[in-house]
């Protein structure tokens, strides 16, 4: 009778550890010659130095866009900001994380048809900054897997006021 309960006290301790959810990444840090950007003192995050800036212009919310020859960055910073509903799309990954404190929800995942240049994407997103209604999603597109390692770094130096 030993024996049986042994193994049931294993199989729950297995159960238990294998319903957690996946960790969250250990940021690393950017490096030194990446630039800050300020998004009109709403929040701040960094970019390799190679990247732009674009004029965009949202309706509703506050919107951004950044581009290399090899990524593009785009934000929402407002209400209506998209959730990362994607875990059907190829190589999905999602990971509740914090990022400067607040929680988030970080995906990759990879789709030629979202951008056939630019098919791996990094996102994340602030279903809540505080107030109850404001929301922040960043996305970042990149040529490989090289930059979706470059993108999760950006997404993971998003800090706020």
């Amino acid at each position: 009778m030993i024996f049986n309960f042994e193994i049931a006290i294993l199989f729950l301790a297995i159960t238990i550890w294998g319903c957690q959810p996946n960790p969250s990444p250990t940021p690393t840090p950017a490096p030194g010659d990446w630039q800050k950007i300020d998004a009109k003192g709403r929040f701040s995050f960094l970019i390799p130095p190679d990247i732009k800036p674009d004029t965009v212009q949202g309706i509703d919310s506050y919107i951004g866009q950044f581009q290399s020859s090899n990524m593009q960055i785009n934000f929402d910073y407002g209400g209506h900001s998209d959730p990362l509903q994607y875990s059907d799309k190829s190589e999905y990954e999602e990971t509740i994380t914090k990022s400067d404190g607040r929680k988030a929800k970080l995906v990759t995942f990879h789709d030629p048809a979202m951008n056939q240049n630019l098919a791996y994407i990094a996102a994340i997103h602030f279903a809540d900054l505080g107030d109850g209604q404001t929301k922040l999603t960043m996305w970042v597109y990149g040529k490989g897997r090289e930059e979706q390692i470059i993108a999760t770094k950006i997404l993971q130096s998003i800090k706020f006021p």
